[in-house]
């Protein structure tokens, strides 16, 4: 009897319920049954690198990041397994790296400076031993991708690992100046000069410490392999590995692109990037959120509330840029897993979500925020209703659905004069859980992208949103004088964070 073909595999993932014992529910508390492995970590450091090796700098400012080594940590045990297959949904997705940075203070016992040099060097011999044990268990990141063979190398050559020594007090990067945020992160030449010509690093990772005795750590996915999801569930397994809660891990499943096999799709249609395009924080505490809420109206939950506050802002300065109201998509990142009714992509590594288009349409449309967020909630709404059916028709019907909806901003921005801006959303994600065993993080963010497009967090409390927006360097100068962004937002992080003391 021959090989199952995918579309047999479609529809047996159809008629059963997932096959792992563990299921991930990632908004969610994780649970998961014990599993998992030990030993002691392979680490490999490239010869060619040496202890301050180099130095980034910030112009116009004095904070300086040495880079102290480069390493590739490689799996406690190598790994045996079979090369993992990408889904067509991976080859629709960015090829760009994308991820966090997680924010850890001194500990409470570190009082003096010899102190905090021992508990620095202990936790990052704590970070690098956990992490080759947890790549045990994520061991396709620790491998290479190939767009060409349309698959991961589970090579075990290793994950990209940086650590550094900032010249600089960690209060001052989390309570003033996010633009410098992207020298706590693996430069993408840097990244991929560790791969082997036509295959490329998964995953980097920087380690930053600062002179307080403070930690950054910076996780960054390669997109065309994995989403948030799949990061996130990486990343509170290595917390996980790290306190000894080995047990607690939830295991993905590698089968997605046995299920959605990759084919020669569609690429969504690439825009052109502005000159220059600048980062802005807006933090929405508790209170504003309320205050919004109230005044969007009815049940509008708080990221509908701030995506319909930020679309409305964003067709302002269009219509301030061109002296004309324009059309405007609002385009959503729609997670999949759970609402569609695929078991086999309930707990999957890699990508498995689509994207939810909303047009505002002047003279049709209501620039209310009560009617943009009906838009934007409709499309989610219309978009998961669509991928529904057409799981239930089958394989070929499911492509041609999620590569229309991937294609869809694109094909209309061929016309100019409809703009579009993309909002994704992190809300509920149990970023703030990530525990390597000296207490959660202060603060998680992300950090500077050369491309227009905006991105939503949780702050500390769970209570209000941090709104990560990037825009053309002009276009921004307008955005900030919005009356809505004004009234609701504050570029100040100061309330929903804890007061740190001045050795911080």
């Amino acid at each position: 009897m021959g090989a199952p073909t995918s579309e047999k595999l479609f529809k047996n993932a159809l008629g059963r319920g997932a096959t792992t014992p563990i299921q991930l529910r990632i908004r969610h508390r994780i649970i998961s049954s014990p599993q998992g492995s030990s030993g002691p970590g392979r680490i490999e450091l490239m010869a060619m690198t040496s202890r301050f090796s180099h130095v980034r700098k910030k112009k116009k400012s004095r904070m300086e990041v040495k880079i102290l080594s480069r390493k590739l940590i490689k799996p406690s045990i190598p790994n045996s397994q079979k090369n993992i297959k990408v889904s067509f949904i991976d080859q629709l997705a960015p090829t760009e790296y994308s991820g966090w940075i997680f924010y850890y203070p001194v500990a409470k016992n570190a009082s003096d400076d010899d102190t905090t040099n021992i508990e620095s060097s202990t936790r990052q011999n704590q970070l690098e031993k956990s992490l080759a044990e947890t790549l045990t268990i994520f061991y396709p990141l620790a491998g290479r991708y190939s767009k060409d063979e349309c698959l991961i190398e589970c090579n075990s050559e290793g994950v990209v690992y940086l650590e550094t020594r900032v010249a600089a007090q960690l209060a001052r990067i989390v309570h003033g100046e996010p633009e410098l945020l992207h020298l706590l992160v693996p430069e993408d030449e840097e990244v991929v000069s560790f791969g082997n010509g036509t295959a490329i690093p998964v995953l980097a990772l920087q380690v930053n410490v600062f002179e307080c005795g403070g930690i950054a750590i910076s996780v960054q996915i390669f997109h065309a392999i994995g989403d948030g999801f799949t990061l996130a569930a990486f990343f509170d397994a290595w917390t996980k590995t790290s306190r000894g809660a080995v047990g607690e891990i939830n295991r993905l499943s590698f089968e997605l692109g046995s299920v959605i096999p990759a084919r020669s799709a569609q690429e969504p249609k690439s825009t052109p990037r502005t000159k220059k395009v600048v980062t802005r924080r807006f933090v929405f505490d508790g209170e504003s959120i309320k205050s919004l809420k109230a005044r969007v109206g009815g049940t509008k939950t708080r990221v509908e509330s701030v995506s319909a506050l930020i679309w409305r802002a964003l067709i302002g300065v269009s219509q301030a840029k061109h002296g004309y109201l324009r059309a405007y998509q609002l385009v959503q990142p729609t997670g999949l897993r759970r609402k569609i009714g695929l078991p086999e992509s309930d707990n999957a590594f890699g990508n498995f979500f689509t994207l939810s288009t909303a047009l505002f349409q002047p003279g049709q449309s209501k620039m209310e925020l009560h009617d943009l967020a009906g838009l934007a909630g409709d499309a989610i709404r219309n978009t998961l209703a669509s991928c529904k059916e057409a799981v239930l028709a089958g394989e070929e019907d499911f492509f041609r659905v999620v590569n229309k909806l991937f294609a869809e901003p694109g094909e209309r921005s061929v016309d100019e004069e409809v703009d579009f801006y993309a909002i994704t959303s992190l809300c509920r994600f149990p970023l703030y859980e990530a525990d390597f065993g000296w207490g959660k993080p202060v603060w998680v963010s992300t950090y500077d992208k050369p491309r227009e497009v905006a991105n939503l967090f949780d702050t500390k409390c769970g209570m209000g949103i941090e709104a990560w927006v990037r825009l053309d360097e002009q276009d921004m100068l307008h955005f900030q004088q919005d009356e809505g962004i004004k009234a609701f937002s504050s570029q100040s992080i100061e309330r929903c964070l804890p007061k740190f003391k001045p050795t911080d």
